[in-house]
């Protein structure tokens, strides 16, 4: 395991997307308070992103599953990160509560 930069911001990976539009990381973390399905806007590009910039769909039951995760090269993969690594000023880990 990595030493852990204590300035990165503690972000679990549930919480962790990339913009369709732009491809700007982002973190439901930082969006205004609301459910999952809101409608948000990417803070870089102003465009609306949803529920799967952040790799998230709906199952046919309708309950919410974790779909993509964003990998430690910051891009798209359908494998959930066993590891917790360092994104930009980020610290990524499963050992987070999720806020």
């Amino acid at each position: 395991m990595k030493k852990r930069d204590n300035s990165k911001i503690n972000v679990h990976p549930l919480s962790l997307g990339l913009c369709e539009h732009c491809g700007k990381l982002l973190t439901i973390q930082d969006m205004p308070y609301g459910s999952i399905d809101a409608e948000w806007y990417c803070p870089k590009c102003k465009k609306i992103i949803n529920s799967k910039t952040f790799g998230w769909e709906k199952t046919p039951k309708g309950e919410w599953k974790k779909a993509r995760w964003v990998g430690e090269d910051g891009k798209w993969t359908d494998k959930e990160p066993e590891e917790e690594f360092d994104l930009g000023c980020w610290h990524i880990s499963k050992q987070l509560p999720i806020s």
